[in-house]
């Protein structure tokens, strides 16, 4: 290899090297997925006011369908899963005030799918459809 060559090949190592130290960087200074960022805890004081806690918000599918196609959005911000095994349960502590939409499709050509979103235990929306591939929804903002 010629030194022209050579030249080319350690300035491409070192370009990827900058580009993987700049992503560790990064990844160390995002905040952690509580929102805050990831630091040592300090010790709390007498003084120190008391931590609010999220309401506790369950979303769950339930029904005769084989599984389900489903589609979230928490403050439109929209993920969706496919093929889910029935029933489902997902457990997550979110904000006063945070909207929420749970739908999903049944993948069964009969049945029945209903959708359920409970907040600190309380029922706050419910909804059942019945048939092929219908689709359930639900919604709701955290109290």
């Amino acid at each position: 290899m010629d030194i022209a060559n050579r030249r080319l090949v350690l300035s491409a190592i070192g370009a990827v090297a900058l580009v993987i130290l700049a992503g560790v960087i990064i990844a160390l200074a995002s905040p952690d997925p509580s929102g805050s960022m990831a630091t040592t805890p300090s010790r709390a004081t007498a003084s120190s006011p008391p931590t609010s806690t999220k309401p506790t918000v369950v979303l769950e599918f339930n029904g005769a369908a084989s599984g389900v196609d489903i589609t979230m959005s928490e403050n439109g911000k929209i993920s969706q899963i496919a093929d889910r095994a029935v029933p489902v349960h997902v457990e997550v502590p979110l904000a006063s005030g945070t909207e929420i939409y749970w739908s999903g499709q049944s993948q069964s050509e009969d049945g029945d799918i209903s959708c359920r979103i409970l907040v600190d235990g309380v029922v706050v929306d419910e909804n059942r459809s019945v048939g092929g591939y219908v689709i359930t929804t639900c919604q709701a903002t955290v109290p």
